[in-house]
Protein backbone atom coordinates (compact mmCIF):
# COMPACT_ATOMS: atom_id res chain seq x y z
CA UNK A 1 0.00 0.00 0.00
CA UNK A 2 1.59 3.41 -1.01
CA UNK A 3 1.62 5.96 1.83
CA UNK A 4 -1.13 8.78 1.27
CA UNK A 5 -0.21 12.22 0.33
CA UNK A 6 -1.46 13.26 3.51
CA UNK A 7 0.48 11.22 5.69
CA UNK A 8 3.59 12.42 4.03
CA UNK A 9 2.26 16.22 4.86
CA UNK A 10 1.49 15.55 8.64
CA UNK A 11 5.32 14.22 8.49
CA UNK A 12 6.75 17.76 6.51
CA UNK A 13 4.75 19.81 9.02
CA UNK A 14 5.30 17.44 12.09
CA UNK A 15 9.57 17.95 10.86
CA UNK A 16 8.31 21.76 10.48
CA UNK A 17 7.24 22.19 14.03
CA UNK A 18 10.18 19.69 15.73
CA UNK A 19 13.18 21.38 14.07
CA UNK A 20 12.49 24.80 15.11
CA UNK A 21 11.38 24.19 18.51
CA UNK A 22 13.88 21.74 18.85
CA UNK A 23 17.11 23.69 17.67
CA UNK A 24 17.39 26.42 20.44
CA UNK A 25 18.06 23.18 22.99
CA UNK A 26 20.42 21.58 20.67
CA UNK A 27 23.00 24.66 21.29
CA UNK A 28 23.02 23.11 25.29
CA UNK A 29 22.95 26.69 26.31
CA UNK A 30 20.49 27.62 29.04
CA UNK A 31 20.13 31.32 27.31
CA UNK A 32 18.78 29.28 24.19
CA UNK A 33 15.76 28.08 26.25
CA UNK A 34 12.19 28.99 25.21
CA UNK A 35 11.06 28.78 28.86
CA UNK A 36 12.16 30.59 31.62
CA UNK A 37 14.87 28.48 33.68
CA UNK A 38 14.02 28.47 37.48
CA UNK A 39 17.18 25.61 38.36
CA UNK A 40 20.15 25.47 35.22
CA UNK A 41 21.34 23.11 37.37
CA UNK A 42 19.15 20.56 36.52
CA UNK A 43 16.20 21.22 35.12
CA UNK A 44 17.72 22.46 31.35
CA UNK A 45 19.44 19.02 30.79
CA UNK A 46 16.10 17.31 31.77
CA UNK A 47 14.41 19.98 29.75
CA UNK A 48 16.95 19.12 26.27
CA UNK A 49 17.36 15.27 27.41
CA UNK A 50 13.19 15.10 27.39
CA UNK A 51 13.69 17.25 23.78
CA UNK A 52 15.76 15.06 22.24
CA UNK A 53 14.46 11.47 23.17
CA UNK A 54 11.00 12.81 21.98
CA UNK A 55 12.64 14.07 18.56
CA UNK A 56 14.22 10.84 18.50
CA UNK A 57 10.23 8.75 19.07
CA UNK A 58 8.64 10.84 16.71
CA UNK A 59 11.16 10.17 14.16
CA UNK A 60 11.37 6.42 14.45
CA UNK A 61 7.71 6.40 15.29
CA UNK A 62 6.93 7.99 11.71
CA UNK A 63 8.95 4.87 9.77
CA UNK A 64 6.46 2.66 11.71
CA UNK A 65 3.89 2.99 9.04
CA UNK A 66 5.65 2.68 6.20
CA UNK A 67 4.14 -0.37 4.64
CA UNK A 68 7.54 -1.50 2.75
CA UNK A 69 9.28 -1.92 6.26
CA UNK A 70 6.67 -3.20 8.24
CA UNK A 71 6.13 -5.92 5.72
CA UNK A 72 9.03 -6.69 4.20
CA UNK A 73 11.58 -5.65 7.17
CA UNK A 74 9.82 -6.88 9.54
CA UNK A 75 13.32 -6.79 11.77
CA UNK A 76 13.81 -3.13 10.72
CA UNK A 77 10.34 -2.42 11.84
CA UNK A 78 10.81 -4.32 15.25
CA UNK A 79 14.23 -2.90 15.86
CA UNK A 80 12.35 0.76 15.09
CA UNK A 81 9.64 -0.05 17.52
CA UNK A 82 11.93 -0.74 20.14
CA UNK A 83 13.77 2.53 19.95
CA UNK A 84 10.67 4.50 19.57
CA UNK A 85 9.56 2.53 22.82
CA UNK A 86 12.84 3.13 24.87
CA UNK A 87 12.79 6.74 23.28
CA UNK A 88 8.91 7.32 24.85
CA UNK A 89 9.31 6.03 28.19
CA UNK A 90 13.15 8.05 28.49
CA UNK A 91 11.25 11.42 27.36
CA UNK A 92 8.42 10.27 28.97
CA UNK A 93 9.90 9.95 32.70
CA UNK A 94 11.84 13.01 32.24
CA UNK A 95 8.65 15.43 31.40
CA UNK A 96 7.24 13.80 34.55
CA UNK A 97 10.82 15.34 36.19
CA UNK A 98 10.30 18.44 34.66
CA UNK A 99 6.82 19.09 35.60
CA UNK A 100 8.00 19.93 39.16
CA UNK A 101 9.90 23.25 37.82
CA UNK A 102 6.98 24.45 35.73
CA UNK A 103 5.53 27.37 37.69
CA UNK A 104 1.90 27.98 35.78
CA UNK A 105 -0.69 25.19 37.16
CA UNK A 106 -2.78 25.26 34.00
CA UNK A 107 0.94 24.41 31.93
CA UNK A 108 1.56 21.93 34.22
CA UNK A 109 -1.53 20.13 33.98
CA UNK A 110 -1.41 19.82 30.67
CA UNK A 111 2.25 18.79 30.71
CA UNK A 112 1.35 15.78 32.97
CA UNK A 113 -1.77 15.00 31.15
CA UNK A 114 0.02 14.63 27.95
CA UNK A 115 3.05 12.71 29.57
CA UNK A 116 1.08 10.42 31.10
CA UNK A 117 -1.15 9.78 27.98
CA UNK A 118 1.92 9.51 26.29
CA UNK A 119 3.53 6.67 28.56
CA UNK A 120 -0.23 4.79 28.67
CA UNK A 121 -0.51 4.75 25.22
CA UNK A 122 3.12 3.44 24.39
CA UNK A 123 2.88 0.51 26.94
CA UNK A 124 -0.53 -0.59 25.54
CA UNK A 125 1.17 -0.79 22.62
CA UNK A 126 4.61 -2.64 23.90
CA UNK A 127 1.88 -5.01 25.61
CA UNK A 128 -0.13 -5.52 22.42
CA UNK A 129 3.50 -5.88 20.11
CA UNK A 130 4.52 -8.33 22.83
CA UNK A 131 1.58 -10.42 23.32
CA UNK A 132 1.97 -10.69 18.93
CA UNK A 133 -1.91 -9.05 18.89
CA UNK A 134 -0.86 -7.77 15.57
CA UNK A 135 -4.52 -7.03 14.49
CA UNK A 136 -5.46 -5.05 17.54
CA UNK A 137 -1.99 -2.80 16.43
CA UNK A 138 -3.29 -2.46 12.57
CA UNK A 139 -6.76 -1.68 13.60
CA UNK A 140 -5.42 0.91 16.30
Amino acid sequence: MKLKKSWWLLVIVSLGVIVPFAAPYLTFDPDNSRIRMTSTTIQFPLLVAHIIFACVALISGFFQFIDRIRMKNPKVHRYLGRIYVISVFISGVLALATIYYIENFSKATSFLVLSLIWLFTCWKGYRTAVRKDFASIANG
